[in-house]
């Protein structure tokens, strides 16, 4: 039986219209997708916080967004490989360990979280099974 699954898949962020650019200028890496029990911490994380999915976080407080941010350390490094297309101010590239640790990266690093979840996640099908 063949099932439509990847453990790998490429991602290119809507951040900051991020996905309209040409594709030469566009943030782009890997994302590789969740175990089981990473994916619910994850999932847990965002309804501890409340985050809906559309939702920005500025629409939020420090206080709710604090499980989400406890997962960014954590599940960034581990499963996002080959990020390119992202610099700072003085042309040098931005690790997604950079990605996870400062405040101007937030959404991104929300963005990557929500759609790890996704990729991660049963499909609906899947799920009636």
């Amino acid at each position: 039986m063949k099932i439509d699954f990847s453990t790998s898949v490429s991602f290119v962020p809507e951040w900051r219209g991020n996905s309209k650019l040409p594709a030469k200028e566009q943030v782009k890496m890997d994302l590789e997708v969740l175990e089981l029990g990473a994916l619910m911490t994850l999932v847990d994380a965002f309804t501890k916080a409340g985050l809906q999915h559309q939702q920005s976080p500025d629409d939020m407080d420090v206080a709710a967004m604090q499980p989400i941010l406890d997962k960014f350390g954590d599940v960034l490094p581990k499963h996002v490989k080959n990020l390119k297309g992202l610099f700072d101010a003085s042309g040098k590239a931005v690790s997604i360990e950079d990605v996870a640790k400062y405040p101007v990266f937030l959404n991104l690093g929300v963005e990557i979280l929500m759609k790890l979840a996704e990729i991660s996640s049963p499909s609906d099908e899947d799920a009636k099974n």
